[in-house]
């Protein structure tokens, strides 16, 4: 199989993938770029080749991060891309790749930040990709398929401390446009704690269009009943894209974010 040597944020990481299969996209930047700068530990589940650790790494520079993917072959250049290929992240020291799934991973420790981009291919609607690649890491994201993600990546979040703790374990993913009232019904049967919600955004000759969700929920120490509902804050709309002079081009929000000159200022 062909493997291409890219570059993400401005050329500043190094990025190894393979032609065929999935190619790593803005999402994985965005999230990256979610990473709380205080996280001490942190967990990408569904690595892939390693995109999302790369990105949060190069935001925290302390944090020790956990990559975990059950595909074997983005798993080899998941090791390659952490371990070897950026030296400006002391990856050797800092990057934990594991292979298994994610539904098996059994951590010595629980963590600060749980960071989760699957796939993002609806149930019923579309039909797996041919070449064996993408096969293998192919997942119908179904309402149920999601949510395993997020039970998963809950069970693996520290617990919260008490007041006056300003530094609180996070779940943070990106998900479908289409994917709100998912969100919504799903946490709030979490026990409490705080819901943030930002629409990410196109704005073209044809109008808005909601491309996807970010997502962070920090539990609550004091919640007393699995089904309390969080305080849900709906952050101001992140536009990726917009309309200048008849072509859609990036906002100078989201070009300062892709080119690794700015941390993503959420949740607001």
């Amino acid at each position: 199989m062909t493997i291409t040597r890219d570059f993400i944020l401005d050329k500043q990481l190094v990025l190894n993938q393979y032609r065929a299969g999935y190619r790593v996209a803005v999402d994985s930047v965005l999230l990256g770029a979610m990473v709380d700068k205080n996280a001490q530990d942190v967990i990408d589940l569904g690595a892939g080749v390693g995109a999302v650790s790369l990105v949060a790494g190069f935001w925290n520079r302390q944090a020790t991060i956990c990559a975990v993917e059950k595909n074997a072959d983005y798993f080899s250049l998941l090791q390659k891309n952490l371990l070897h290929d950026n030296p400006l992240l002391h990856g050797g020291q800092r990057f934990s790749p594991h292979h298994g799934d994610i539904n098996q991973f059994v951590p010595d420790k629980k963590f600060c930040q749980v960071l989760i981009n699957p796939p993002f291919d609806q149930a019923n609607t579309t039909t797996a990709p041919p070449d064996e690649l993408k096969s293998t890491a192919f997942v119908f994201q179904g309402d149920d398929d999601i949510k395993n993600w997020w039970r998963v990546g809950l069970r693996l979040l520290r617990d919260p401390l008490p007041p006056p703790n300003t530094n609180p374990p996070r779940l943070s993913f990106i998900t479908r446009g289409n994917m709100e009232g998912t969100i919504v019904d799903f946490f709030n049967g979490a026990g409490g704690g705080t819901l943030a919600m930002q629409r990410v955004m196109t704005r073209g000759l044809g109008g808005e269009r909601v491309i996807r969700w970010l997502v962070d929920f920090q539990p609550s120490s004091s919640a007393t009943n699995r089904n309390d509902a969080p305080t849900i804050i709906r952050a101001r709309d992140f536009i990726l894209q917009e309309t200048i002079a008849g072509k859609m081009v990036y906002t100078q929000l989201a070009e300062s974010i892709l080119r690794g000159r700015e941390h993503h200022p959420f949740p607001f």
